[in-house]
């Protein structure tokens, strides 16, 4: 489904029981620098419904256009309340954290955001 449009994501399943989950971040080398992915279309019985229940928060950095409209800016930068240097270069501890919650029904689709 989504190799047309050159995304890729990984699944980290948990396993059944635990009770305490840790940050989990994924790098690798995007194949379009102008766009961040969040594959959140779901596909629970082998069909995709036009809506579903969701119970997300999606988390990002950076300048995109579509920020301005559902996602919430941290009102610190990322370094004075993390220590950002565990993330090991995945979080920038001079810029602002993006948090989006994505909780009940709604369309079922991608999330995808675009640089500038």
């Amino acid at each position: 489904m989504y190799k047309q449009f050159g995304f890729g994501f990984a699944v980290f399943k948990l396993r059944k029981g635990r009770t305490k989950v840790h940050p989990m971040a994924l790098r690798f080398k995007s194949s379009n620098d102008t766009k961040l992915f969040f594959p959140t279309v779901h596909i629970h019985d082998g069909e995709v419904h036009a809506k579903e229940h969701f119970d997300h928060s999606l988390y990002c950095q950076g300048r995109y256009k579509e920020l301005a409209d559902e996602w919430m800016e941290s009102p610190i930068l990322a370094g004075q309340k993390m220590d950002v240097e565990k993330s090991k270069g995945f979080i920038a501890g001079d810029e602002h954290l993006y948090r989006r919650k994505m909780v009940g029904v709604q369309a079922n689709k991608d999330v995808i955001l675009t640089w500038g």
